[in-house]
């Protein structure tokens, strides 16, 4: 099985070539490399929280979002459809995606880039139980209270201020 090549760039985001993923994650890192995440929203405001597979980093830990590498050759939201049809078994029309945020995090020597989708399928999502092991929807109130009595079993959060803002952009109610 061939490694995954990560997408790489220089500090200012100028593509560099890529480079396999346990070389380009290696420390002190190479390269910047990007990250593409999303946050699954239904029309009641829930969140789709996922608990992550054993044996992956924070494994058996629930999160508020999808999060992948971004590949060489990939754009964030070719990245953001692979991670949803991988994750979630859906296909998506990418223009369902709505831009929350990019940026750059020195510390991590990434660019990261956020969305927001909102959940308007029939179809019921069912995680892949390679990455994920269960998916439930959440209220962020039902949510908040877990993180509050059971900060060890969460990581990949989503605060207040990030909900708030996902729902006025996903024109949720």
């Amino acid at each position: 099985m061939s490694q995954e090549l990560l997408a790489c760039f220089d500090r200012d985001r100028n593509e560099l070539p890529s480079l396999p993923k346990n070389i380009a994650l290696s420390q002190p890192y190479p390269c910047f490399h990007a990250i593409s995440k999303v946050w699954v929203i239904n029309k009641n405001g829930e969140i789709l929280c996922s608990q992550k597979s054993e044996g992956m980093y924070d494994g058996g830990k629930w999160q508020t979002y999808l999060r992948d590498y971004v590949l060489g050759g990939d754009s964030s939201t070719d990245t953001t459809v692979r991670i949803v049809r991988e994750q979630l078994d859906l296909k998506i029309d990418p223009q369902k995606l709505v831009s929350v945020g990019e940026g750059r995090s020195d510390s991590h020597s990434h660019f990261y880039s956020h969305y927001g989708l909102l959940w308007e399928y029939s179809y019921q999502a069912r995680p892949n139980f390679t990455d994920i092991q269960k998916i439930k929807w959440l209220s962020f109130e039902k949510y908040a209270n877990l993180v509050l009595n059971f900060p060890t079993l969460w990581c990949n959060e989503i605060s207040m201020e990030e909900y708030q803002a996902l729902k006025i952009m996903l024109k949720i109610n």
